[in-house]
């Protein structure tokens, strides 16, 4: 069991909505997966800005889609390359923009947050292999299996949400 400190409050909101906090304000905001989700980061960041004490801090942390490769091991014919442009295409159709994360330091110091850094991270999409000791042989056998399960429509999988 999770063991959270006496002073801190987890709050589950509609991030979109006006936020119903009246005037209570914040020592810090974290956000993280947002970015298929909210229409307007600067919303976002307007309202995260007026429910921040002074000297609070908010803490944004998205992927971008799509994916990306730096060593050419992956071409634009590749399944999940192209799933990950058509996530970034229907985002956009329902507009959102799944690259605004280059924007967040920008928008916040237009919003007035002062001392705003930023950074990016490479999060490699499939590690776990790796750290379970298995092989790349081992792994994508293992795959053909879940492909399988995945296609078989009489078994009636699901998601704990």
């Amino acid at each position: 069991m999770v063991q959270v400190p006496p002073n801190v409050s987890f709050v589950v909101y509609n991030a979109e909505s006006d936020w119903g906090f009246g005037r209570k304000k914040f020592d810090f905001i974290h956000a993280r997966m947002l970015c298929l989700g909210v229409h307007s980061w600067e919303r976002f960041i307007h309202q995260c800005y007026a429910h921040l004490k002074p000297g609070g801090w908010l803490e944004l942390q998205e992927v971008q889609f799509p994916i990306k490769c730096d060593d050419n091991s992956v071409t634009a014919e590749d399944a999940l390359m192209k799933w990950s442009v058509l996530v970034h295409e229907a985002a956009a159709k329902r507009g959102i923009d799944t690259l605004a994360s280059d924007k967040f330091s920008q928008q916040m110091r237009d919003r007035g947050f002062a001392n705003v850094t930023e950074g990016y991270l490479k999060w490699p999409v499939r590690p776990w292999p790796k750290v379970l000791g298995w092989s790349s042989e081992a792994f994508e056998l293992f795959l053909v299996d879940v492909r399988k399960d995945m296609a078989d429509r009489e078994k009636h999988y699901y998601w704990q949400m």
